[in-house]
């Protein structure tokens, strides 16, 4: 078992070397090790305790999810289209089971991106866009806060928290550890449109550091912590009074990028590398009957 320390703020903060309380203890859900030949040949991943999908994989060129040196292996190397105004969304993934997912009100990782790539940017209708890389982000969709009383089409409503290593053209050699909040508003079953309701910046990082992550919903405060080691970023959740499960309360890991074109004719790429290791889970999701 991986306990965490956590504690908690009034306003959102961010906060750097204070230890916090979690709401609960944590367990290991899945540390990756193998035997000695499986650490240098790799091991399957375990389909009692993932399920992989991916998005878009027509314009993913290389990808990699895999099983290496006891660590969890994600690569997405996503090429957009050259045309000014294109742009290309994509993501490779392992969820946690249906089953499990529901249960799911904390996540945690260590993640380290070894290798990133990312050029491009534009824009598209009337927004500029810059292209963007997304690694070892744990996400999910928590809750949703329309009535359940008055009904609701697919995601509408569905809260999703997420808290990711992010790269964007803009700036093409920094990395930053990013959290976020999203309030989908409309009526499609993926959360394709959706409204940022909270975005914290929890500092940069470099290629080759690890950091631990972890992401936690606390349902009785009614707010989302997130935490890179000791720096958190905290998020009240202002309630509507009307709070149900979620239509999709699907919880994963994934690297997921968006290659935007520039206009200039060259091929925009948003690529990452990320090993990902000991996730843990909140205690009562794994001892739920």
């Amino acid at each position: 078992m991986r306990l965490l320390l956590a504690g908690c703020l009034a306003l959102v903060l961010i906060v750097v070397a204070i230890p916090i309380q979690a709401n609960e203890s944590w367990v290991l859900y899945d540390d990756f090790n193998g035997t000695p030949l499986e650490f240098l040949l790799g091991k399957p991943i375990d389909p009692g305790n993932w399920v992989p999908t991916a998005s878009d994989t027509t314009r993913i060129y290389d990808y990699a999810r895999e099983i290496r040196w006891n660590k969890l292996h994600l690569l997405n190397r996503t090429y957009g289209f050259s045309n000014l105004g294109s742009s290309t969304s994509t993501s490779v993934r392992l969820q946690f089971p249906p089953n499990l997912a529901p249960l799911i009100t904390a996540m945690q990782a260590t993640v380290t991106v070894t290798s990133f790539e990312v050029s491009g940017g534009g824009t598209v209708g009337i927004e500029f866009l810059p292209s963007r890389i997304r690694g070892g982000r744990l996400s999910g969709f928590f809750f949703n806060d329309i009535d359940p009383n008055y009904g609701r089409n697919y995601n509408a409503g569905d809260i999703l928290a997420a808290i990711y290593i992010e790269g964007l053209s803009d700036s093409p050699q920094t990395l930053r550890v990013v959290a976020h909040v999203e309030h989908c508003f409309d009526d499609d079953a993926f959360c394709n449109n959706s409204n940022v309701i909270f975005k914290g910046d929890l500092g940069t990082i470099r290629a080759g550091e690890t950091a631990r992550l972890a992401i936690q919903w606390d349902s009785v405060k009614g707010q989302f912590l997130f935490q890179r080691g000791y720096t958190q970023a905290l998020y009240p959740y202002p309630y509507t009074g009307n709070v149900s499960e979620s239509y999709n309360p699907a919880k994963r890991i994934d690297v997921s990028h968006r290659a935007v074109s520039n206009g200039t004719g060259e091929v925009p790429v948003a690529a990452m590398d990320v090993l990902v290791d000991d996730v843990c889970v909140n205690a009562s999701a794994l001892s739920a009957p």
